[in-house]
C-alpha cells in the first residue's frame, strides 16, 4: 500500500507542472488530484475540485461548482475503453461553451484504478467529431450540452433535446415562456410530455421565486372544485401580496365543462387580480375549447408534435434521459450502443415520450453499466421493430391446379394450330390427341381462336387429306 501511495505521489509531482490541464479520477467518478493548469482552466482550487463527484449529465438546475465538475466528467465507459478520446467543457466568458478535446488511460492498476485524463485540444465553442466507433454517445453528450448551455431559460433538455426544426422551436418558445411569464397553452398528443413541460416553464427561475404549481385536472374537476381552488389562490394573494402566488395548471383543458368555464373565466376578468394559467390539452383543443377562453390562457402556445413527426430527436431523447438518472451514488451510463439506438429509433412509440422515458427507466434498472447494449432492450420492443421492418406479411399464394392444366393445354394446342397453318388434323396429330377433342377445346370461348368447323362434322379422323 505505501508502494503505491509512492507511485501515485510521484505521478502527482511529474505532472503538477504541465502546462495542459490534467487530473486524476476514480471509478466512483470523484476528482482525486488536479495539476494546477486544471484548477486555473476552470477557475477552483484544487481542494475545492477535488471535493467533487462527477456526473456524467448535462443538467442545467445545478450549482456552478457541479456544473464544472459534470463537465470534466469522462465518459463513464472511459473504464473499459482505455485509452478514451472525449470531450470536456466549462461556461467561459461571455456567456459561451468552452470545449476541449480530451484523452483518458486507466492507471492504478485493477486493485485501485483512476482515470488520468489530460485536456489537450483548443478550446472550441462547439465540440467536433471524436471519429472513434464509441463516438456517438459522446457526441450527443457534447450536442446536448450545448443545447443546455445555450438555453436561456437553464431548465433541464431531457424531453425536448434534438436537433430537428421543432424541437429547436419549442426551446426557443420556452425560453420566450419561462422569461415574459405569460399564460401559456401547451399542446400534443396524450403522452407527448405537455405536463412536463409545463413544470419547467414554472419552476425555470426556483420553486421559492415561482411558488406552487397547483394542478386541476379537468377530466374530473367541476366548476365548484375549480371555484374553491382558485378561491384559496385569491385569499393567499390578498394575504401575502409580496410572496410568489403561483400558478393555476389546466391539464386537458379541452374538457373543462362550461359551467367550470364560465367560473374560470369570471375569476380571470377581475381586475385586482392577475390569475396566472398554464393550460395543457390535446392538439384537438385549439378548435374545441372556446375563443374566449383561448385567448385569456393562451398568450403562448407550444405545440408538441408526436415523436413519428421528430424521429431524427429520437437518439438525443434517448441519451438525454437516460443520463438524467445518472448520480453520483449510482452507477453511471455512457450511452448506448449503436444497435441499440437504432433499434430504439425504429420503434413507433405510441406511448410517445412517457413510454420512451419508462422504457429507458426500465432499461437502465436492468442492465449491466456502462452502456446500453440491444440485448438490453425489451423484447416486445425488438419484435416490434423487427415486425415493422419485415412489413405486412405476404398472403400465401394458393395452385388451383385445374386452371393450371387447362392454361398449359390451351398453350399447347394454340402453339400446334398455328404450326401447321390452321390444319386441325395435323394439330391433332401433333398433339397426340383425336380432332375431335382439338375441336372441342377450340370452341371454349377461353381458347381465343376462332373454330368454323362443328365437332360433330370431324367425329372420323381416317381421312386427313381432305384438310392438305
Amino acid at each position: 500500500m505505501a508502494t503505491s501511495r509512492t507511485s501515485k505521489s510521484a505521478l502527482h509531482r511529474s505532472i503538477q507542472h504541465s502546462r495542459h490541464p490534467i487530473y486524476l479520477v476514480g471509478v466512483d467518478m470523484k476528482i482525486t488530484f488536479a495539476n494546477q493548469a486544471a484548477c486555473d482552466w476552470v477557475a477552483m482550487d484544487e481542494e475545492s475540485l477535488t471535493a467533487l463527484t462527477c456526473v456524467y449529465q448535462s443538467a442545467a438546475d445545478q450549482p456552478p461548482s457541479r456544473k464544472i465538475a459534470n463537465g470534466l466528467c469522462p465518459p463513464p465507459d472511459s473504464f473499459t475503453n482505455s485509452p478514451a478520446d472525449f470531450f470536456v467543457y466549462k461556461p467561459s466568458d461571455g456567456g459561451t461553451m468552452e470545449f476541449r478535446q480530451a484523452s483518458g488511460v486507466i492507471i492504478g492498476g485493477t486493485t485501485d484504478p483512476s482515470l488520468l485524463v489530460s485536456v489537450f485540444g483548443q478550446p472550441q465553442s462547439r465540440p467536433g467529431a471524436i471519429g472513434t466507433e464509441i463516438a456517438c454517445n459522446r457526441e450527443l453528450h457534447s450536442a446536448i450540452s450545448q443545447m443546455q448551455f445555450e438555453s436561456a431559460s437553464q431548465i433541464n433538455f431531457d424531453v425536448i433535446a434534438g436537433r430537428s426544426p421543432a424541437a429547436t422551436r419549442i426551446r426557443r418558445q420556452i425560453d420566450i415562456a419561462c422569461q415574459s411569464g405569460a399564460s401559456v397553452l401547451i399542446t400534443g398528443p396524450p403522452g407527448s410530455g405537455r405536463h412536463r413541460i409545463a413544470q419547467l416553464i414554472h419552476f425555470a427561475q426556483s420553486p421559492a421565486l415561482s411558488g406552487p404549481l397547483i394542478p386541476f385536472d379537468c377530466n374530473v374537476g367541476d366548476a365548484e372544485l375549480l371555484q374553491a381552488v382558485i378561491k384559496n389562490l385569491y385569499r393567499e394573494f390578498r394575504r401575502h401580496p409580496d410572496e410568489p402566488l403561483g400558478r393555476l395548471l389546466l391539464k386537458d383543458i379541452q374538457s373543462l365543462g362550461k359551467a367550470a368555464e364560465s367560473e374560470l373565466l369570471g375569476f380571470l376578468d377581475l381586475p385586482d387580480f392577475q390569475l396566472p394559467v398554464l393550460a395543457t390539452g390535446t392538439t384537438e383543443c385549439l378548435t374545441s375549447t372556446s375563443r374566449r377562453l383561448l385567448q385569456m390562457v393562451a398568450t403562448i402556445t407550444i405545440s408538441l408534435p408526436s415523436l413519428a413527426e421528430r424521429q431524427s430527436d429520437i437518439p438525443f431523447l434517448l441519451q438525454a434521459v437516460l443520463e438524467q438518472g445518472n448520480s453520483g451514488r449510482a452507477p453511471q451510463f455512457s450511452g448506448f450502443e449503436g444497435t441499440a439506438v437504432e433499434c430504439l429509433s425504429q420503434y413507433n412509440w405510441p406511448g410517445e415520450l412517457d413510454e420512451l422515458i419508462k422504457v429507458v427507466d426500465a432499461i437502465r434498472h436492468s442492465a449491466e453499466p456502462p452502456t446500453i447494449r440491444y440485448s438490453d432492450i425489451p423484447s416486445n420492443i425488438r419484435i416490434a421493430v423487427r415486425e415493422h421492418l419485415s412489413g405486412p406479411d405476404t398472403p400465401e399464394q394458393s395452385i388451383e391446379l385445374d386452371k393450371f392444366l387447362a392454361d398449359v393445354e390451351l398453350e399447347l394446342i394454340q402453339r400446334a394450330v398455328l404450326q401447321s397453318a390452321g390444319n386441325k388434323s395435323h394439330a391433332a396429330r401433333l398433339l397426340g390427341i383425336s380432332r375431335a377433342r382439338l375441336l372441342r377445346r377450340l370452341d371454349d370461348p377461353s381458347s381465343g381462336m376462332l373454330n368454323d368447323e362443328p365437332a360433330s362434322d370431324a367425329a372420323g379422323d381416317e381421312d386427313e387429306s381432305a384438310d392438305h
